[in-house]
């Protein structure tokens, strides 16, 4: 989703950027929030905000963004090992 496309899915659900940024605990900026949406920043706890708030996840809301992939660390050894034992 584009910045302007979870502000529409905001809209449709009554919200906006400043009522997301002061439902977050502890609040944040509206800007912030705005910065985040439109990927001028990033955010896990932001992104995590905008994607609960719009009923989705945050991989499904920010697809584009690396920072906010969760690779495990348990993957990580598993996929080490698969490479350490060829």
């Amino acid at each position: 989703m584009t910045g302007d496309d979870i502000r529409r899915a905001l809209k449709k659900k009554g919200l906006t950027f400043t009522i997301v940024a002061e439902a977050m605990d502890p609040p944040v900026a509206p800007g912030t929030v705005s910065a985040v949406a439109h990927r001028k920043a990033t955010s896990r706890r932001v992104a995590s905000a905008l994607a609960k708030s719009l009923g989705k996840s945050v991989a499904s809301v920010f697809p584009d963004v690396d920072a906010y992939r969760k690779v495990s660390r348990d993957s990580k050894v598993a996929a080490l090992k698969e490479v350490i034992a060829a």
